[in-house]
Order: C-alpha cells, then structure tokens, then sequence
C-alpha cells in the first residue's frame, strides 16, 4: 500500500525510478539460450529507455525461460529499490554497479576457469 506522500508525488507527476539488479548463476555445457535471452531482454529494456511495462514484459520472458531451462541455472537473486530522486537513483545505481565489479570483475585469481581454447556452443 502506498503513502500519502507517494500518492501526493504521482498526483503532482513526480517521476519514480526503479533501480535494480538481477544475478543468475548459469551452470552447464548448454548455457547460451538463456545468455540469448538475458542479452535480448537488456538490449530492449535499455532501447525503450527504462520502460516498465517493456522491462515487464522481458522479466516474464526471462523467468519462462528459467522455467524452461531449470537444468542449466543453479541459483537466482535479485536486489532493488523505488526512488522518488533522480540523484540518488544515480547514486544507488553506481553503488549497486561498483559492488557488482567489486564482488566479480577484480578477482586476480583466473585458475578456476578453463583455458581460453575451450570450444564455445552457439
């Protein structure tokens, strides 16, 4: 149920901004149509420009393929907010950015992964 203040700000067209994060941890040989699905539903939320109803219809279309594919994702989790300031939106969206970079792109350790000549399914 929303507040009076969150009533008072849509009646004087105030924008509210949904910033979120989805993490999925894909496992298995056959992974690539549920990548294919994931970068489709990115490329057509940011084209539309953070359109909900178009970012609703991608997130349906992201959970029926999990659905589909159950055998080849272990694990999903998501994390977000609503916020009434663009600023702060911003802001969270850069700390939600930089803690994701932190967690997954700074690892210095690469010896868990196979060698690059590994062939790739398309």
């Amino acid at each position: 149920m929303s507040s009076w203040q969150d009533s008072f700000k849509k009646f004087t067209g105030k924008t509210r901004f949904v910033v979120s994060r989805l993490f999925v941890h894909l496992a298995g040989s056959e992974v690539t149509p549920l990548l294919g699905v994931l970068n489709r539903a990115v490329r057509e939320i940011v084209a539309s420009e953070g359109n909900l109803e178009v970012a609703g219809e991608r997130l349906v279309e992201v959970c029926q393929s999990l659905l589909q594919y159950d055998t080849y994702w272990q694990s999903a989790s998501n994390e977000g907010d609503v916020i009434w300031d663009e600023g702060e939106a911003g802001d969270f969206f850069d700390e939600l950015f930089t803690d994701s970079a932190s967690r997954y792109l700074s690892s210095g350790d690469n010896e868990d992964y196979e060698a690059d000549d590994q062939p790739l399914t398309l």
